[in-house]
């Protein structure tokens, strides 16, 4: 039966976000982080808390199934859903099966100091309180649970993107959960750290996440806040060597016009790349600005990243275009722009 959904629905992807030591903390059915996102709530037990997850995992199905006849009415579970791109028409067929779950839990530490982020807007974000290692041993048992339960899916994933997993410290306990299987790790690259680069080692399927956002010394420092950029181009050579298989690294742009977007970061950065044959680069944007850009900002910023994107395809280097990322009507005009430059060798210099 074709009807209307997104794969983070049908593979019952799990996101665990926001602070888990506040009331209101809750697991989402959802890569988005809107309100009107389909959600569960902790319970009082793992137990409840999983069986909450299959309930509404079920209810969205149900009403996602009703939504390939009629339009979902403004309070279903879905109406969030039904507005976003990722949610389309198709023959989907759902196992039942969890495939992944992020963890980007807080409070958790990070040196970083990105120009873009804001998950440390409120100062207390890094910060735990009397109530954070109840929240987290909780979350742990859930996990742990979910873990040793028949819901995995053959090929499911963790992925690790709470702050900063090396220096994170409940590491070790996450590094002992996604032990066994593949797990993409978000990390700065401050420091290198031997659990993570064994995991690696250990599983081909695991990676490693960076938004690296320049290709210089100084636009690293401006975009990240931090004067470290050789030092973590040298981490993320040493992460290569305890690779085993190509494509371990995966490496994300967010382009940033008039700081990050230029010739010599470009070129930079997609030499890195090549040394550590990443898997691809995500192409990516400013996310707090994104609905609100006039027509013009649009076209520069689009203008900036067709430059990125026609430069990875001269040199071989794999792009991933995310559809929450870019419109449709921006990735065609990029991919339009990013052929024109190739085709005429409009390149600077």
């Amino acid at each position: 039966m074709a009807y209307y959904s997104c794969s983070m629905i049908e593979q019952m992807y799990l996101t665990f976000s926001g602070r888990i030591d506040e009331d209101g903390s809750a697991i989402s059915l959802c890569c988005e982080s809107d309100e009107e996102i389909p959600k569960v709530p902790f319970a009082g037990t793992p137990e409840e808390t999983l069986r909450s997850i299959v309930d509404k995992w079920n209810l969205v199905l149900t009403e996602s199934k009703k939504y390939a006849i009629t339009p979902p009415y403004p309070r279903s579970v879905i109406s969030y859903c039904s507005r976003c791109p990722l949610y389309r028409k198709a023959e989907w067929k759902p196992d039942g099966l969890i495939h992944q779950i992020s963890l980007g839990v807080y409070p958790s530490p990070c040196q970083c100091h990105c120009i873009y982020c804001h998950a440390y807007d409120k100062p207390d974000a890094a910060t735990p309180n009397s109530r954070t290692a109840e929240a987290y041993n909780h979350l742990f048992e859930l996990l742990e649970m979910v873990k040793q339960s028949n819901m995995l899916a053959p090929n499911f994933m963790w992925q690790v993107t709470c702050g900063e997993i090396s220096i994170h410290p409940y590491k070790e306990r996450f590094l002992d959960l996604v032990h066994g299987r593949p797990t993409m790790f978000f990390t700065n690259s401050f420091k290198y750290d031997e659990g993570i680069a064994q995991h690696l080692h250990d599983h081909p399927y695991s990676q490693l996440f960076l938004s690296m956002d320049a290709g210089t010394p100084e636009t690293w420092k401006k975009v990240k806040g931090a004067d470290n950029f050789e030092q973590v181009t040298s981490n993320l050579v040493e992460y290569y060597h305890a690779t085993v298989a190509e494509g371990q690294i995966r490496l994300k742009y967010i382009v940033l016009p008039g700081i990050n977007d230029t010739w010599e970061d470009y070129v930079s950065f997609v030499n890195i790349a090549k040394l550590l044959k990443a898997a691809s680069v995500q192409i990516s944007r400013d996310y707090i600005n994104r609905v609100s850009m006039s027509p013009e900002e649009r076209t520069v910023l689009v203008s900036a990243a067709a430059y990125l994107l026609a430069l990875c395809k001269k040199s071989g280097v794999p792009v991933f275009l995310f559809d929450l990322d870019y419109t449709i009507a921006e990735r065609e005009q990029m991919q339009k722009f990013a052929d024109e430059i190739l085709q005429r060798g409009l390149f600077p210099g």
